[in-house]
């Protein structure tokens, strides 16, 4: 897994937990307010203020006092700063649909005060929290799974580093007449499958196809030595009743296939041998 995949996976089953209104406000979380210049930030807090004024406080131009609306920004800065600009439209918006339960924009109607935008932003603020501390947890649970992610493909790197690092030791190990592995059965049976896709050992297929016929030999000869093995009447029982109906089949084959994984290393290494 590549720990690319991981960082999107965790990015979009985040998204996927949200929804449309959480994500708003995580995106007014995510930059708030005081994160901008003051000077470019303010007009815009400004306008904004100035729209909500007009649409959910029904003011007329004429009625809405410049002073106010900048004291208004001011204010949003100092107090409210945690906020996106968004969220301030998002906020009246929602004191409309009566969503608060301790704001009721029909007192507001046709006034606009810093401390009605006050009244509203601490309603919504509290309103918020809920989702931030929703989303908060789904991240700390995403950079869990991360890190998970990330150490297992470390683990990984490292184990197949190992097979890698193994087979070169081999190689010279026996070359200078030192087994590493004395004995096929010694093999890790995972190596094969690993070397040869990343092309860390090259076999031909005759070399392969010889060492499927002893694996499959080799399975054959474990299967009748067990079926002769009085010691353990149950598995010699089992084993008779192979060798007699299922000879040439994947019962055979399953036990041939983990011989061979050992068997193509470890013939690899001894052709190796000086």
């Amino acid at each position: 897994m590549q720990l690319s995949h991981t960082i999107t996976a965790s990015s979009e089953t985040l998204t996927m937990a949200l929804t449309i209104k959480e994500k708003k406000i995580i995106e007014g979380y995510l930059q708030p307010v005081r994160k901008f210049e003051r000077q470019k930030i303010a007009p815009v807090i400004a306008e904004n203020i100035m729209i909500c004024a007009r649409l959910y406080c029904v003011m007329k131009d004429s009625d809405i006092m410049k002073e106010t609306i900048i004291e208004s920004a001011k204010f949003v800065l100092a107090k409210f700063g945690h906020l996106g600009v968004r969220e301030i439209k998002d906020a009246f918006q929602m004191a409309a649909a009566n969503e608060f339960e301790d704001v009721n924009m029909t007192a507001y109607y046709g006034q606009m005060s810093i401390s009605t935008l006050g009244d509203i932003l601490d309603a919504y603020t509290k309103h918020r929290n809920k989702t931030i501390a929703k989303y908060l947890e789904l991240k700390d649970k995403a950079q869990k799974q991360y890190d998970k992610e990330v150490e297992k493909q470390e683990r990984n790197n490292a184990a197949r580093q190992k097979i890698k690092t193994d087979i070169e030791a081999a190689i010279i190990s026996i070359q200078q007449g030192i087994y590493f592995w004395r004995e096929w059965q010694d093999v890790p049976a995972n190596y094969a499958e690993v070397a040869v896709a990343e092309g860390w050992i090259e076999v031909s297929p005759e070399f392969k196809k010889r060492v499927w016929e002893e694996s499959k030999e080799e399975a054959k000869r474990q299967i009748i030595e067990t079926a002769q093995d009085m010691s353990n009447l149950n598995e010699a029982r089992k084993a008779k009743q192979i060798l007699m109906q299922h000879i040439e089949s994947e019962i055979i084959s399953e036990p041939a296939k983990r011989i061979y994984a050992k068997k193509l290393i470890f013939e690899y290494i001894k052709a190796h041998e000086l």
